[in-house]
């Protein structure tokens, strides 16, 4: 009981000796369909949201400026987080209606749950740093730059939404494998660094929580895409690489958009509040690092399989076929 304990609410950062669903990582599990390893990693990895709701709940004094800072980048989280239960719960229904195998419907299931915790943790985190959110006529410009930035971040969200739900519905679960990849990796490396700096434990262990599970989940889209991308028709293909192109503009408009974007003023606010009293989040240039290493290793997967991926100048990413 101790050791589930410091599990579900330590933010150490030695790894779990949890099962390692990493073992599975180089492709999809030998033997039968029986999905095992996957109830396996749910039945330990598994974590309580209340505990960490009722310490999110007291988190102790804050400035007005740390406080709206950090409050931007919760916001931000929410809008890439709620992109999941839709549409994990759609893959699940569309791969059920297909009688795929039951490794693919377990997995999609499992991230489906996840998923769910985390819009449920990350919005009960942002109810409680965004309460008293002071008058909008009482705001300062980066305050005003740092709302039309997350009204453009949401508006973009929704846009990746309507193109994964089209990809799904004319092509299958299949070409969405690589998108729901990079988005993964982006924010599990995201996730984690910014709980590797933040001082706060209740957002640190929310903070490494989204991180482990990310980890996970990429483990399970590389095999769902090592073994979807197979068997993907030339149309299929072009879509895959397409929804790679437009998740990839929706997380540089959340995270780089402050670095190589129009919104100037949000890195002041972000970065003198939250990265420099350490509050945690990456700076700008670690955040550009990790959207790059993420795309690579996509680009990479592409490769493998033969589908394209278009050249990404403003991250400085060649073209790979």
């Amino acid at each position: 009981m101790t050791a589930q304990k410091e599990h579900v609410f330590g933010i150490e950062r030695t790894r779990s000796l949890d099962p390692p669903l990493e073992l599975h990582a180089a492709g999809w599990p030998d033997g039968s369909d029986d999905p095992a390893w996957l109830v396996e990693s749910l039945r330990y990895r598994f974590w309580d949201t209340t505990e960490l709701t009722r310490g999110i709940a007291h988190l102790g004094p804050l400035t007005a400026e740390r406080q709206a800072a950090i409050a931007h980048w919760w916001s931000l989280l929410v809008a890439i987080e709620a992109l999941g239960p839709p549409m994990y719960a759609s893959m699940f229904a569309r791969a059920t209606e297909e009688h795929d195998d039951r490794q693919v419907r377990w997995s999609l299931l499992a991230m489906l749950r996840d998923e769910l915790q985390h819009e449920q943790l990350c919005r009960v985190a942002l109810r409680h740093l965004a309460a008293g959110e002071p008058c909008r006529a009482a705001w300062t410009d980066a305050a005003r730059d740092a709302d039309r930035h997350l009204r453009q971040v949401e508006r973009e969200a929704a846009r990746c939404r309507q193109a994964w739900r089209r990809g799904l519905d004319d092509h299958g679960t299949g070409v969405l494998s690589g998108a729901m990849l990079l988005r993964s990796m982006v924010l599990g490396d995201l996730c984690d660094q910014w709980a590797y700096g933040c001082p706060i434990p209740a957002l640190a262990t929310a903070l490494r929580h989204l991180a482990r599970d990310a980890q996970r989940h990429q483990c399970v889209l590389r095999a769902l895409a090592d073994r979807a991308f197979r068997s993907l028709r030339a149309a299929q293909r072009a879509a895959a690489a397409t929804q790679v192109r437009g998740t990839a503009r929706l997380l540089s408009a959340a995270l780089l958009d402050p670095v190589v974007g129009p919104h100037a003023a949000i890195d002041d606010l972000g970065g003198r509040h939250c990265c420099e009293p350490g509050l945690g989040v990456p700076a700008g240039e670690q955040r550009l690092e990790l959207m790059r290493a993420a795309l690579l290793r996509v680009r990479d997967l592409h490769a493998r399989h033969g589908i394209d991926f278009r050249a990404m100048p403003e991250l400085a990413i060649p073209a790979r076929s």
